[in-house]
This record gives structure tokens, C-alpha cells and sequence, in this order.
């Protein structure tokens, strides 16, 4: 909470990957009206294995979200 204060007036810059998206604060932060510039991670080298894990029976309400984070993460 106090970092998100202080970045209201400060000039850092803050920094998005494809997962972003699914930020509700991100998109807010894009429309803002402040000096600062979304620096997207885009270095071949900033990448990681990502896995989910749930329990079987909660497959029909893991499984959206699951296809949803495919969608936007390259092969």
C-alpha cells in the first residue's frame, strides 16, 4: 500500500509481462495520467517454467483460468 503511494508521485518506471493482463491494477495504472513508462520484461533470458497445481476436484474451476494463461503464453 505505501509503495503504491509513493509510486503515485514518483517518476520509477514499473514493468509488465504477457501475464499483466490479468492484473486488475495494471490496466489501471496504463490509464493514469502520470509521467511513468511501462517497461515490458522482454528478455529471452527472463523466462520460467510455470506450473498449476489443484487439487482434481477443482479441475472445472482451475481449468478456465488455466486456458486463459495458455493463451497468452508463447510455446
Amino acid at each position: 500500500m505505501a509503495l503504491a503511494e509513493i509510486t503515485k508521485y514518483a517518476d520509477f518506471p514499473y514493468f509488465s509481462t504477457n501475464i499483466s493482463a490479468f492484473d486488475a491494477i495494471v490496466p489501471q495504472q496504463a490509464k493514469a495520467n502520470d509521467s511513468r513508462i511501462c517497461l515490458p520484461i522482454s528478455d529471452a533470458a527472463a523466462q520460467m517454467p510455470i506450473y498449476a497445481i489443484y487439487l482434481r476436484s477443482e479441475t472445472a474451476r482451475v481449468q478456465p483460468v488455466i486456458s486463459q494463461l495458455k493463451a497468452v503464453w508463447p510455446d
